[in-house]
């Protein structure tokens, strides 16, 4: 008696977990079902390749609004107030990233997103969660990233707008500056165009000021370092060496009165040996220190 209880108990028990499974089995398939439908009408939507500056919000779509992920949280809206006053001016300015002719394939654009770093994208994705192809990120120090990307970073054509205003256009990888750009810097509102590496200036490049002063020449680890050359607005001009952006080494610089100066540099003073020549003829060649004659010299006079 004890034992046929026992086998009814192991019964109920065993038709109790059974029901339980299928209960389960079921809601399994009804969130299946519901995931689909909301894919399918996904699917049928596209957008634009290129977002207009949103200055209210942009809405979500509703079939989107539900999904969730481990990587992001959905949004209804980008918030007003996501960007800094200054990279709505430059925005405003400048206007949406254009794509290359040949990314403006139709795609269906997803978001806003939020992502843990508290950044919001909107755009494509991967199946891990991650942004992936074309679109657009506002990041969560108030600038803004617009581009192609590739698990999360941006790589290949971008531009980047940060907090402050400085607007880079150019090549990217795995999310820096990598190839050719431009950078244009907000402070003093002077523009660079040439290499880089790994966020850096670096290799060939050069400089313009609004006064019209310009640099051309070699940049290392983000600073002009090698050979170069720069002009000022006042007509002077250096031609030389460079260390750490400042005038080091062997050069010639030249003032706008004439007098010209050629010869070794240290920390943008003359230091060394060096000529030092006036328009009337008149020149002096020997050792300089600290920007001074010091040592040994020669000074010849135009009239003997």
């Amino acid at each position: 008696m004890n034992c046929l209880k026992k086998k009814i108990s192991e019964y109920r028990k065993e038709n109790m977990i059974q029901n339980q499974e299928i209960e389960s089995l079921k809601e399994e398939i009804a969130r299946l079902n519901s995931i689909i439908n909301a894919n399918v009408e996904a699917a049928e939507l596209s957008s634009s390749p290129k977002i207009a500056l949103i200055e209210p919000a942009i809405a979500l779509n509703p079939s989107e609004a539900a999904q969730t992920s481990m990587n992001y949280q959905e949004l209804n809206e980008v918030p007003a107030n996501i960007l800094t006053t200054k990279v709505k001016e430059v925005y405003e300015r400048v206007g949406p990233y254009e794509f290359d002719a040949d990314q403006l394939v139709e795609v269906t654009w997803r978001g806003p997103r939020k992502l843990p770093d508290g950044s919001l994208y909107v755009g494509e994705w991967n199946d891990r969660g991650q942004p992936e192809g074309r679109g657009m990120m506002y990041c969560a120090d108030g600038g803004i990233c617009e581009g192609s990307w590739k698990t999360g970073k941006l790589h290949g054509k971008g531009r980047r707008i940060n907090s402050v205003g400085d607007m880079y256009l150019g090549d990217w990888v795995e999310g820096k500056m990598n190839g050719s750009g431009r950078m244009e810097y907000s402070v003093d509102n002077h523009i660079y165009e040439g290499e880089w590496i790994n966020g850096k200036q670096e290799g060939f490049g050069s400089d313009k000021w609004p006064d019209g002063s310009k640099f051309e020449g070699n940049y290392k680890d983000g600073a002009r370092n090698g050979q170069g050359k720069f002009v000022w607005a006042d007509g002077s001009h250096y031609e030389g060496g460079l260390v750490n952006s400042e005038i080091e080494g062997i050069g010639e610089y030249v003032w706008p009165n004439g007098n010209k100066y050629k010869g070794e540099w240290k920390s943008c003073k003359m230091h060394g040996k060096g000529k030092f020549a006036w328009p009337d003829g008149r020149h002096y060649e020997g050792d300089y220190a600290d920007d001074k004659k010091e040592g040994y010299g020669i000074f010849v006079w135009t009239n003997g």
